[in-house]
């Protein structure tokens, strides 16, 4: 659950650029003092994040995201999980064995890692973006969740092991009822891939490993590689693509 700081909150935050967290200028003391585990996560600044604000509380130990037009922002994976536990059936039981680990390509504000956890699966996520690295390291913490293991940074194919893979491409919506808001219409604009989703996708088939894939999608779009397509699964407004991967 992504959770706003309050108005009557917002005078006791501080806040400081990442471009003065990664080259440790004057205040980033307090900040490190207050939140020492992400003095080493610095390693995975560019430059095109320069400008990223991070608000924090250093009498709560708690960071925050600003994202423009907003109230800084911060990750509640405990909420978010409590939450989807008390939603109906959900594509991931049809798809994933909850004997196995599910690794998370793209896990964002944490939404569908928490879905995963809530139905009982070990997962582990992959984050390259530093300030979304800060807020998932964070939430990881507080929530202390014993089936979830965080690998900041870019995900390899030559490091992934054969199972279960789940990956949200952030397409863009069509449908101005379905369009995602705020937090995550800021993401998608912050990132861009190096390779398309269909390039990704197919880098996985030549590979020469063994995977279960699933890519989340709009309903109405067509599938990124549909040739490889084993099943699709309807939602209200989403969907999920399956393809099978297998080498043998």
């Amino acid at each position: 659950m992504i959770k706003l700081f309050s108005q009557k909150n917002l005078p006791q935050l501080s806040k400081i650029k990442l471009a003065d967290l990664a080259t440790k200028a004057e205040g980033s003391q307090e900040f490190f003092n207050s939140f020492p585990w992400a003095k080493d996560l610095m390693v995975f600044y560019r430059e095109d994040q320069c400008q990223q604000e991070i608000y924090y509380c250093p009498q709560h130990l708690l960071m925050a995201l600003a994202v423009q037009g907003q109230r800084p922002l911060f990750i509640d994976l405990q909420k978010q999980i409590e939450s989807f536990r008390q939603q109906g059936p959900h594509p991931f039981t049809k798809v994933f064995d909850r004997q196995q680990l599910v690794v998370d390509l793209t896990a964002g504000f944490l939404a569908d890692t928490a879905k995963l956890l809530a139905m009982g699966f070990q997962v582990r996520c992959y984050e390259r973006f530093l300030p979304l690295i800060l807020l998932i390291e964070q939430a990881r913490r507080l929530a202390a969740n014993p089936n979830l293991s965080f690998c900041p940074g870019e995900w390899k194919v030559a490091e992934l092991m054969d199972g279960q893979l789940y990956y949200d491409p952030m397409y863009q919506q069509y449908s101005q009822k379905s369009a995602s808001k705020g937090p995550m219409t800021w993401l998608r604009d912050q990132l861009s891939e190096s390779d398309s989703p269909e390039k990704i996708i197919e880098s996985l088939y030549a590979c020469k490993k063994n995977f279960r894939l699933l890519v989340k999608s709009w309903r109405q779009a067509k599938a990124l590689v549909p040739e490889r397509l084993k099943h699709r699964y309807q939602g209200k407004s989403t969907c999920y693509d399956l393809y099978l991967i297998c080498q043998s």
